[in-house]
């Protein structure tokens, strides 16, 4: 299977900042070019608000350090890393599946 990797994507991860809780600054870890794919949207009743859930598979050439601990931002959205996996265990690439909420 043929990856484009013509989407450019950030790896962040929150450095706290300060004593108080939501203190905290974004670092970008890395910045790499990825193939993007969405999964399927999904709108569920969430405390009498509508809210759209957006799963998005995000495929990567082979890096070491990302958890599911950073998010990822691409076109306005935040995602949340829900996991990280070596594919077929060969160090080439990453997939990454994440979720952003609108």
């Amino acid at each position: 299977m043929a990856y484009h990797f013509n989407n450019k994507i950030k790896i962040i991860k929150r450095v706290s900042s300060g004593p108080m809780p939501n203190d905290y600054k974004e670092e970008v870890i890395a910045e790499p070019w990825a193939d993007i794919k969405t999964i399927r949207g999904n709108e569920y009743l969430s405390s009498g608000l509508t809210a759209s859930e957006i799963p998005v598979r995000f495929i990567i050439r082979y890096r070491e350090g990302v958890t599911a601990k950073q998010r990822i931002k691409w076109k306005d959205l935040d995602f949340n890393i829900e996991s990280v996996q070596n594919d077929d265990g060969l160090n080439r690439t990453l997939t990454i599946y994440g979720k952003a909420y609108k």
